[in-house]
Parts: structure tokens; sequence; C-alpha cells
């Protein structure tokens, strides 16, 4: 009859609150306690199928009671017990044990998750003004009769209490042990230190102590398996589940002790067990609170919510005394609970004691810690009236005592008859010292300079005043002056006041298109109807080059009192309409490329204030480049064509490229200038930086394509054929080996800097022996791969290398790898999916050797299909490894190389240039050309 009533109780006044704050505009908290209430019905459901299948329960009396779990899990223990008794009644002595079951099953999974879950909720409503202590709040209930009931928050309060007696009636009970005082030694510190933390954690992180609270649960299921404690009546998910908030043993059977007088839960396993759960979290639960407050906020600049009622020095105390205390006392109450619980050897006396010791320590802690915390500034109210009628409410802190009146605030200073207090505009109390004789107000911009609060009448209020209360009353509507603040909504709410609003008087009328940036301004600046030369003053003509059209804005009497109004939007380049239902061309007077319009609605949100309800924004994402056709990729906010460049064939003037974009299957070209003196550029050695081409040819002359034009960069320190490239992680050119024009192998290297790239090429750190024909590719890590080459073998013929070095440019160094399975001629490398894949002929076919930079080995990787020719190039895009052999065009799919279709035509006749990624403009107009975009 206790736990029907108790857990009927603790339902109904759950689901009060959820009502209550749902009334108050809270919807998602609302939703939140719900929640709460039914994140239990999961758990329930597992425990009781695991053993209603032991027992070979029916399906029809299975299938209603999961229903009641899913469908009433916040009341199921109170219906169980009800079930219970009434087959008590009917003396059904089968049902008897089964709703026994139920009931203590429900009642201590609720109990154990449900109640400090509710608890640690109810605790972040108060800190953070969802809802109000009982001795602010004059929350009143009226039924339809129009009955008042003046309740406040008493609902919260009363909720609160039968979650405390659920959570400490129901840890107990699941140690299922006489050693009742034992017991309640060990959890109360525990508990009360779990609830702190976490509430301290929810309140600093919101959502995001899922994730330290996902972790506890795996600890706890790890512990607990490993002590494999089925084999000792405790079940392994309820007790892993409950112990995140509240260390528990959870019977497999929980009504084995009411059948038995014994329970089936072997006590040295479940002391060992909750001990080591409790050990091992509660450094994790202290570094996470350390983490969320200390560490944080100085590398993720985590936002102080100024609902928070805390100065820095509440805070500090909270986190530094309290909690210390907290957790010296959880320490105690472990090796109290080690040495005392199912110890035979200790008297009972003693054991009382030393108990009852440590139970009145944590309540005298409590206490100590309540009766020297810092005090709390005095809340004040200040409100403005609206032009368009109403109040705006300012909510004020102050360590002085101050008197509710008329006040008026000049120079940063508040005036109330004869008192004159500094005041200052911030969003949260931490900053106020307890001797500080300031007010601060909340305000995210100061309102000093502003005519809507300097020299304007100011009104007082403490929070509790009666005048307060009946000014409240006589106001038609009220505004929050921080929309944010809970304390300011709960006083809306409370006194049955909406929030201010208002038509439009004055309506936009353009003639032209304007763009967002110019609309945004001209709805900021509404000028007064007669002041003919304002209006004249906000029109202007675009001063986008090409615009022939002059846009006119005009604000004219809305007598109509209309909502909405058609304006033409203007979107140019980069920027774009993704909805592109309505989009149409500009005109004659915009670039038609670089130019879009479309009409839209402007809406009256009150207060003479104006809304868009469509955005000409840049891209976020690459799908919305290819859905409205302008590219297939988007980067910092720009969309460009990301395509493979496959072959330059060179002409005497003009050069055609060769392009492809692997997404669409779709083959282009595009021309650009020659190259200077083409012709004694051999060997060409290329790199792609930042979207700009760089070549350099064995003769040591080195050019890059920018702005549709080749410019010269400084020649090379020395001549060098077959050398191999890379781009470092800190954008430097590396250039290493080659052979020079007399035939030496080289083992000089030159760095072209990409911060210093009038510079000029300076030399780098020497190979440790000569290469040519090899490749090199720049690792994750920073670190460069350099595989392969020629040499000769010691008949003097010309012989793959199979050695590989790792060099490293931060200390400079090289280092040993292991060798290539196989020697290749002449590879071609590129770093795809972390790995480095090498592609080149070995002995007659093309091989694919595989390195993994984590266990510096190499691996086989697929075959090519025999008519695959070596000497090639490789490039990654898209996700997409392809390679080129000058003649065929492959890529990797499923592990398997396939040719692609429809590239037959790319060969090279006069000189060998490596396919490479590269971005086209999508806005240049000008389809032909090959304007890459350097990014």
């Amino acid at each position: 009859l206790f736990t029907f009533t108790l857990n009927a109780s603790d339902a109904g006044s759950d689901l009060a609150l959820g009502y209550f704050l749902y009334s108050r505009g809270f919807v998602e908290e609302a939703l939140i306690v719900f929640v709460a209430d039914y994140a239990t019905s999961l758990l329930n459901i597992i425990h009781f199928l695991t053993v209603s299948l032991q027992n070979e329960m029916k399906w029809w009396v299975t299938g209603p009671e999961i229903f009641m779990f899913l469908i009433l899990n916040p009341i199921a223990p109170a219906i169980n017990c009800a079930l219970w008794m009434v087959f008590r009644i009917v003396e059904n002595k089968k049902m008897v044990l089964h709703y026994m079951f139920l009931s203590r099953l429900t009642c201590l999974i609720n109990g154990t998750f449900e109640s400090p879950v509710q608890i640690i909720l109810l605790l972040f409503f108060f800190l953070t003004s969802r809802i109000q202590p009982p001795w602010k709040d004059t929350t009143e209930y009226v039924d339809s009769l129009g009955h008042k009931i003046s309740l406040g928050s008493y609902l919260s309060v009363i909720s609160f209490f039968f979650c405390w007696i659920s959570l400490i009636k129901n840890v107990t009970d699941s140690y299922q042990s006489s050693e009742f005082l034992t017991v309640l030694a060990f959890v109360f510190p525990n508990i009360l230190f779990r609830i702190f933390s976490y509430t301290a954690l929810v309140t600093q992180i919101r959502e995001w102590i899922l994730i330290p609270v996902s972790l506890l649960f795996i600890i706890n299921f790890f512990i607990g398996g490993h002590m494999k404690p089925g084999q000792s009546g405790i079940n392994l998910s309820s007790t892993s589940f409950c112990s995140i908030f509240c260390v528990v043993g959870m019977p497999k059977d929980p009504t084995i002790r009411d059948q038995t007088g014994k329970t089936d839960m072997e006590p040295n396993k479940l002391k060992k067990m909750t001990l080591i759960i409790t050990i091992v979290s509660l450094p994790l639960i202290i570094g996470f609170c350390l983490t969320a407050y200390f560490i944080l906020p100085q590398y993720v600049g985590i936002k102080h919510d100024l609902n928070i009622p805390f100065t820095a020095d509440q805070e500090l105390f909270l986190l530094t005394s309290s909690y210390s205390g907290l957790i010296v006392l959880c320490v105690l109450s472990c090796l109290l609970f080690a040495g005392l619980f199912n110890n035979q050897n200790i008297s009972k006396y003693i054991k009382m004691v030393l108990n009852i010791l440590m139970i009145s320590s944590t309540i005298v802690w409590v206490v100590v810690s309540v009766f020297y915390f810092p005090p709390s500034p005095n809340s004040v109210v200040l409100m403005i009236e609206k032009d368009t009628g109403g109040l705006t409410i300012f909510e004020g802190f102050t360590y002085k005592q101050l008197e509710d009146g008329n006040c008026s605030i000049n120079n940063a200073e508040l005036t109330c008859g004869i008192t004159n207090i500094p005041i200052q505009f911030v969003l949260n109390r931490r900053i106020l010292k307890k001797n500080d004789q300031k007010l601060i107000i909340f305000d995210a911009n100061p309102h000093i300079d502003s005519s809507d609060f300097n020299q304007k009448n100011v009104q007082l209020f403490q929070v509790q005043s009666d005048l307060l209360k009946d000014h409240l009353k006589k106001t038609k509507c009220l505004e929050c002056n921080q929309k944010n603040s809970n304390a300011c909504r709960n006083m809306i709410h409370a006194n049955h006041k909406t929030i201010c609003t208002s038509h439009c008087d004055r309506i936009p009328k353009t003639i032209g298109a304007f763009t967002n940036e110019e609309i945004n301004l001209r709805l900021g600046s509404i000028p007064k109807l007669s002041d003919d030369s304002s209006n004249e003053e906000i029109n202007l003509k675009l001063q986008n080059p090409g615009h022939k059209e002059i846009g006119k804005w005009l604000w004219s009497d809305n007598t109509d009192m209309t909502s909405t109004t058609p304006i033409k939007v203007l979107c140019i380049a980069p920027k774009h309409f993704f909805n592109t239902s309505g989009v149409t061309a500009c005109g004659s007077g915009y670039e038609s490329n670089k130019a879009e319009c479309k009409v839209m609605k402007l809406k009256c949100i009150g207060n003479n204030e104006w809304t868009k309800d469509i955005e000409c924004r840049s891209c976020q994402e690459d799908q919305e480049c290819r859905a409205i056709k302008r590219g297939n990729s988007c980067q910092k906010g720009v969309c460009y064509n990301e395509v493979l460049l496959l072959n330059m064939n060179a002409q005497r003037m003009e050069t055609k490229v060769d392009l492809y974009e692997p997404r669409g299957k779709e083959s282009e070209s595009c021309t650009m200038p020659t190259i200077p003196n083409l012709r004694k550029l051999k060997n060409l050695l290329v790199s792609v930086f930042k979207g700009v081409i760089q070549v350099c040819g064995e003769n040591g002359s080195c050019f890059k394509f920018k702005n549709k034009n080749w410019i010269r960069l400084l020649n090379w320190n020395e001549s060098r054929k077959k050398a191999a490239g890379t781009i470092l992680q800190n954008g430097d050119w590396w250039v290493t080996g080659g052979r020079s024009p007399e035939g030496n192998r080289l083992a000089t290297t030159e760095l072209l800097q990409s911060n210093q790239p009038n510079t000029g090429w300076k030399m780098g750190p020497s190979l440790p022996d000569p290469r040519e024909q090899h490749c090199m590719v720049t690792l994750k890590n920073g670190k460069v791969l350099i595989v392969g080459g020629s040499a000769k073998d010691e008949k003097g013929l010309t012989v793959a290398m199979r050695s590989a070095l790792l060099y490293d440019p931060q200390l400079e160094t090289y280092s040993d790898v292991a060798d290539v399975l196989v020697g290749i001629n002449s590879p071609s490398c590129a770093l795809f999916e972390d790995k480095v894949y090498l592609i080149g002929k070995a002995d007659k076919l093309v091989e694919t050797v595989i390195f993994n930079p984590i266990s510096s080995d190499w691996t086989s990787g697929s075959p090519f299909p025999e008519n695959a020719r070596g000497y090639g190039s490789s490039a990654v895009m898209q996700g997409k490894l392809f390679y080129s052999d000058n003649q065929n065009v492959y890529t990797l799919q499923n592990n398997k190389w396939t040719q692609l279709v429809g590239l037959e035509h790319v060969t090279t006749t006069q000189f060998y240039f490596p396919i490479s990624v590269v971005k086209l403009d999508v806005y240049s107009g000008d389809e032909n050309s090959c304007d890459f975009v350097a990014m």
C-alpha cells in the first residue's frame, strides 16, 4: 500500500510538473520530464522478459504487460501493486507471485534511475529559473468555473520530495540486505555526490552530458560483466544502467527475499562489484566536472547561460569547498562499506554507531555548505514603457539595497531619488562581487547611449514587491529585453500576459532589385513619412559593375494594414537562391552568369519590423551546388567545378586541355595559353597547390598558371630530369633527386616556400642516396614517403629500386622503411584512404602495391588489366583513386581497377602531363577558357 501510494504520488507530481512547464511555455523541458518518466520502460521490459521467459508465462499475460510498460511506464509500479493486492484477495498464488515480482522490479528500476534523473532535472530547472522557488512564484491555477488556487511552484517541491523518498527507499531495497544503516551510510553521500555532479554537468554542457553518462554505463557494464553477476543473482543490464546515478546491485528476482527470507545475491560479490564501480566512476565524474568548468571554457568557448543564478564566487565555492567535502565523504563511505558490510566479526552496535556517524557527517556537511555559501545579490526588475504600448522588462542584480520607485539612467548611472548607483550592462551575473556597489543589468546591447533607455523614466521594483505585481496587472503586454531570460518568461506567464506585438504602420515600396545586405540595411532604418530627404538619402544606384537599373526604396503609410509585400531580391554570385523555383534573369543590366533575381514577400512581424521569407546565401554543402547546376563542390561558401585534368595537347599558341568530371561521368575540354618554350621543357614535373598549376622542365625553367596566364617562376638552382616532387604539409613544393645534364644521378633537393614564393628555390636536405624516376607522397602526419627509383646493378644494367625512405620535415631526418614487395619502374604514388598506393610496371604487368603508414608494411593490391601501361600518374578526387597510363584512365572501384569508358581519345602526342585535380570557376561565363580557381 505504501509503495502504491508513493509511486502514484511520484508519477502524478511528475506529470503535473510536466504540464506546469508546458503551461509556462517550456515545451522542450516538459517533453524531457515525460521522456525521463518513460526512459526506464525498455529496461523494465528487458529485465521482465528475462525472467518471464524462464517462467514460461503465457503470451496473453506477457503481451499486455509489455504494452503497459510502453504506454503506462510512469505508473507501472502502482498498477502492479494494485494487481498484486487484487490477486491476494482472490487468492491466486501464481499471479500473486508474478505481480509481486513486477511491482518489486518496476519500483526498483524506476526508483533507482528515473527518480535521480527527475531530481537532477528539477535542480536544473530551479537553477536556470525555468521553475521559480515557491517563495518567488505567484502562479494561480484557475479551473473552468473561475476558482483560483494559489499553488506557486509547490508542485515541483512535492515532486522533488517524492523523488527523494523513492530514490532512498529503492536504492537501499536493491541491496536486499538486513544491514539497512550500512547500505544507507554508503549510498547517501554517493547519491549526493552524483546528483551534485550531474546537475553541474547538465547546467554547464546541457545535452552533451550524454557522453559521460554513456561512458559510465559502458564502464559499469564492463565491470559487472567481468565479475559474472548472473552467477550470484545480480542482473547485469539493470545494475549497469541504474548504477549511473546511484550504485546499486539489482537482483535478478527481487521477490526471492520476500518468499524465502534470504536473497540469492551473494553479499561479498555484491559488495565487491558496487565498490569497484564506485571507485572507478568517482575520479571519472570528478574529471568530467573539472573539465566542463575549468578546461572546456578555455579552449572551446562554452557560452554561459544568463539564467544560471551564481556569481563567480558562489560557483567557485560550490566546485571547490562543497564538492571537495562530498568527495572526501564518498571515499570514507567506501572504506566504511568495505569494512562493515557482511562482516560478522564486528558488533552490530559498532556498525550502528559508525554508520550513524557517517550519515550525520554527510548531513552536517550539507548544512555547513549552505550556511557558508556566499550571499546572493538582490534581484530587481527595471521596466520601460514601450512606444507601442506595454512594458519592456530588464533584469538587474546588486548587493546594494534599493527601494521601489521611479528612476532614470544617465551616463552609466542609475538615479533613484537621492540614491545613485553605477550600472553595467552584461549577460550574466558572474562578474558581481560581494562588496560591489554597482548594479548589473542583463542586456547584450547596452542602452546607455540609446534614446530607448537613456534619460527615460525607468521603474525599479524588488522581485517580490507588491507594487510590481500591481504594475504587471495593469499593463496590456510585456516584452523581455533578453528573450532567453527564463525569469522574465515566467513573469509573463504567471501574470497571464501576452508578449508585445503590433502591426506595421509603414510598408516598403521598391523599384528595381536589392541584395540581401541592402534590404537588411533599409529594413533597419525606417524614416518618418514626412521626411522626404530621408527617403531620398536611402535611394541608391547599385554599385556592381554593369548594373543599369536604379533601385528605389520608399516607405509609405500602410493604410490597409497589409501584412506582406512583394520585393525583388538580387543575388550575385558566389551567392545563390538554393530554392530555384521563381528564379529569373535580372535583365540586361546584369551579368547573366553572375546574377539571379527572385520575387519574395516581406512579412510584418510587428512593431514596425519586416522580415524576409527567403535568403540569398553562400553554399554550405556540395549537394547544393550540384542541385542548381553550379559546379559540384562547395568550399568556403563558393561553388566550383572540381575535375580531373587528364591531358594537355599543346599547339603553337594554344593548348587544348582534356577534363573529366567523375561524378557525372562527363568529359569536356577547355583552352589555355601554351606554356612558353614548351618544346624545351621536357620531362615536366607538375604540382597543383591551392588550385594553382605549377610546372618545371628538366632545364630548370618553372611556371605557374594563374588568372588564365602562365607566370614565370625563378629557375631551379640546378637542372634535373626524372626528378620527383610533393607539396609538404606547410605548402612548400619539395623537389628531390633526378639526373643532371651530365648524366649523374642526384641526391640534392630544392624547396619553393609557399610563404615566400618570390625568393625562389633554395636547397633542401639532401637524400641519403641519389635517386631518379622515384615518387614521393606527403602523409597525413606530415612526413614524406620517398619510394622507388632506378639504379645500376652489379652488371651495370638499370633496375628498379625497392628501397623506401620516410622523411620528417620537422626534424629534417630520414629513416628507412620496409622495402617494396617488387621493383616498379617509374612508379606513381598517391595517398588514398590513409594508405599510399604505389602503381607502375613491374616486369611485364602494371602492379599495385600498398603501404600502410601505421604498420609500415607493404601489401599487394588489385591487379590491372593486361593492356594497362606503366609510366603513368595517379590522383585522388571525390573519394576515388584514378590512374592514367597516358592512353587510358582507370579507377579503383570495389577494390578492382576498371577502365573508364569514353576516354580513349585522351592521348598525348607532344609531351606528357600527369593527371591532376583542378577547380574550374563556374562564374566566369567563358565555358571554353580554362579558368582555374586559385584557392
